[in-house]
């Protein structure tokens, strides 16, 4: 009776729900992959795999140049049981939007996963929120004949169709979206849909690059849920590094947005710029839910709590080094106004004791430098375009240098290499290298 069922409700899902029959898809092949799973609304690049439970098929999907198509599909098999899994050794697969963390191979697995294996990042914030639990869901391989409505939670595919799927796959960016049926729709249906869950990513991310605190709370259903994570770091550090003069930007990069039941998923890398750096490699997901005619963030995280603490040390170095980096335009701007004033004994202050300039140590160097601001007047010193490059002991700063006095006139590339003397920076190299005005 329950096999029964299950065909049953099959066929009728079929002619309701717009589940595509070999003839159906051999249409939408045909007609430029016109259909396609309503979880699929934008994609960077890459690909997405869609577990249909109640066919028992799973789709790999490539999205370029605007669109989705049809690369892969092959059988699969699901939980024993019907629903989606809610405790541990309920025999049900889950149902939502997941990401591999983990694959395996060949020589790492037991002959139940077959030869390859991904472990999926159930239960997610979802899952969590509603009280789900249980663990070790997982995308792997059998080796023996694969049967429909046979596996203990995990999504089963003969060997063979796992070595296809597993090329298609990357670690913590390619949506594995396992659904009870999928509703197939009109591929054009989505814009709309992608057009306003970009212009919402597009203010998230100016209020955070605003450092807008009081904005960012009320795109989230719970607005102190920022306190005491990456973001809320992030927004203060930003403020921090605006205050002192730096330029800050972030943008998100390889946006990827999917929908499952009432929920959708903004996934991206943030690159963020302060000055002359920059950081990229954290990808964040936003689990989004709509409220009447707005959207509500009711969950927001990085990767892995790993990743989390990566990002924030991060930030923290950069803190250090912005530091650096306004005591040394500071200096700049000192010791090229200390030049124009011909205070030799307070330029020199500027170097290192073992200054060296080619065939010259630092006495001779001032020396010279004494000699050349008798001979000018009406030094004048424009600097353009600085850029600093630091390590722990040393930064380098490189400058446009435009020159002007009553006796020469020039524009070239200056470097002031700075070294700690006694807690202090000081010039231990310089060059320069004309240029054509």
């Amino acid at each position: 009776m329950h096999i029964l069922t299950k065909v049953c409700t099959v066929i009728i899902l079929l002619l309701i729900f717009q589940i595509p029959t070999p003839a159906a898809k051999e249409f939408f092949q045909k007609d430029a992959q016109l259909y396609i799973p309503d979880a699929l609304i934008s994609l960077s690049s890459g690909h997405a795999i869609v577990v249909d439970k109640m066919t028992q098929k799973l789709f790999a999907f490539r999205y370029s140049k605007g669109g989705f198509r049809l690369v892969y599909e092959s059988r699969c098999s699901t939980g024993k049981n019907n629903g989606t899994k809610m405790v541990s050794g309920d025999a049900k697969t889950p149902e939502g939007i997941y990401f591999a963390t983990k694959a395996y191979n060949d020589d790492e697995l037991s002959s139940i996963y077959g030869i390859v294996a991904f472990r999926l990042d159930y239960p997610n914030f979802i899952d969590r929120k509603q009280g789900c639990d249980g663990n070790n869901i997982w995308l792997h391989g059998t080796n023996k004949p694969l049967q429909a409505f046979q596996t203990n939670g995990c999504v089963t595919l003969t060997n063979k169709d796992i070595n296809n799927i597993s090329k298609y796959i990357k670690l913590h960016e390619t949506p594995i979206i396992i659904q009870d049926y999928t509703k197939w729709i009109p591929q054009d249906v989505r814009f709309s849909l992608k057009k306003k869950l970009e212009n919402f990513l597009d203010q998230w991310t100016k209020s955070v690059v605003r450092g807008d605190s009081t904005m960012l709370e009320s795109l989230y259903e719970d607005g102190s849920a920022i306190e005491n994570t990456s973001l809320h770091n992030l927004v203060l550090k930003i403020n921090k590094w605006k205050a002192s003069g730096a330029k800050v930007s972030l943008r998100p990069s390889d946006i990827s947005i999917l929908k499952h039941d009432n929920c959708d998923v903004i996934t991206f890398d943030q690159i963020l710029s302060v000055d002359d750096r920059t950081l990229s490699g954290y990808h964040r997901k936003l689990f989004l839910k709509k409220d009447r005619a707005n959207w509500r963030i009711i969950g927001d995280m990085l990767q892995s709590p790993a990743t989390e603490k990566q990002f924030i040390a991060k930030m923290q170095a950069w803190d250090d080094s912005i530091k650096n980096d306004l005591v040394i335009k500071q200096l700049i701007e000192d010791w090229s106004k200390t030049w124009e004033s011909g205070d030799i004994k307070k330029y020199s202050s500027f170097y290192a004791p073992d200054f060296r300039a080619p065939g010259m140590n630092l006495k001779k160097w001032i020396s010279y430098k004494t000699k050349v601001s008798h001979l000018n007047k009406d030094i004048q010193i424009r600097i353009e375009n600085v850029k600093i490059s630091s390590g722990k002991k040393i930064m380098i700063t490189t400058f446009k240098q435009k020159y002007t006095s009553s006796m020469h006139r020039d524009v070239g590339i200056k470097k002031l290499y700075f070294r700690k003397s006694h807690g202090q920076w000081k010039i231990y190299r310089e060059s320069w290298k004309a240029i054509k005005p």
